[in-house]
């Protein structure tokens, strides 16, 4: 085990010094605020945490933002999406707002840009950004449940050039279609991948996760980004990997690698002018050596 994963393990047993009886009486008592809490998004993805964790997550990554309401732990939780939270610790420094960041790196793609989102539908993260600045963006899930979130979803997508293909993002079936009948052999400017609990269920095989991944990326344009939560299936070999990129690529790819406290491990990958094709991977004794550690 590396030095920096030691470090990250250390570092995420340090519980904020707060009781949970405590952190019940930072919460606002009244029922309506409670109830929104409670119920939101947000809130889905903090549950498993534990209290003390949820805490130290919202102060840490949260409580910095100016743009964010600061009267209660509660407006922090419910304003910020849940990409914002996801992500935030991978922005580079000076950076603070993943809209504001993403929307400066690809301002010569203005108008023209094209997003992709793996794993989910897509509607709630690309209705962020400035209206006009994608020309089109995608979402691919299991199942497009837009209705069921608000009936008037679908036509608010329609408006902005928003496709949703349902579909599993590891079959070859689905990544044809995007490929074919939606990019119609443009390139994709920002891909985002947070399937939070979803992460899961990725087969646990180092090189497939690779072999995954480097699909994708040979769909990013020169100059594009990935925003992606690590599989667990690649953990244990992430630290390693970024320090292969950082050493032999400097100047090509852009690469960030943080724990969030939230999906563990997340990542910002930029790629530069004269980037490799194909994304440099970890060999494969390399990889079998951690896995043996």
């Amino acid at each position: 085990m590396s030095e920096r994963v030691r470090v990250a393990q250390a570092d995420r047993k340090r519980a904020f010094p707060h009781s949970e009886r405590q952190i019940r009486e930072i919460m606002p008592r009244d029922a309506e605020a409670g109830w929104v809490y409670r119920n939101s998004p947000l809130h889905l993805r903090f549950r498993p945490l534990s209290a003390q964790r949820r805490y130290r997550t919202a102060e840490s990554i949260v409580g910095h933002n100016s743009a964010v309401r600061r009267n209660s732990l509660v407006d922090r939780l419910f304003l910020v999406s849940p990409f914002e939270l996801s992500f935030c610790p991978v922005l580079p420094e000076g950076e603070s707002r993943l809209k504001n960041y993403i929307e400066h790196t690809l301002v010569d793609k203005k108008g023209h840009a094209v997003g992709l989102e793996l794993g989910g539908v897509g509607s709630k993260v690309f209705s962020q950004f400035t209206s006009g600045f994608f020309e089109k963006t995608c979402g691919v899930s299991l199942n497009d449940f837009r209705d069921k979130i608000n009936p008037k979803l679908k036509g608010k997508d329609a408006k902005r050039n928003h496709t949703v293909i349902t579909g599993n993002i590891l079959d070859e079936a689905t990544q044809a279609c995007v490929k074919d009948e939606w990019l119609h052999g443009e390139k994709i400017d920002i891909i985002f991948h947070r399937m939070a609990g979803g992460n899961g269920t990725v087969p646990k095989d180092p090189f497939f996760v690779s072999e995954q991944a480097s699909i994708w990326y040979q769909l990013l344009a020169e100059g594009g980004l990935i925003f992606s939560q690590v599989p667990y299936a690649f953990t244990s070999y992430i630290e390693e990997w970024a320090d292969h990129i950082k050493d032999n690529y400097k100047g090509k790819l852009e690469l960030q690698v943080e724990d969030n406290f939230i999906n563990d491990y997340v990542l910002r990958l930029r790629k530069l002018n004269g980037a490799p094709k194909k994304l440099p991977l970890l060999r494969a004794w390399d990889v079998m050596g951690i896995r043996l550690e």
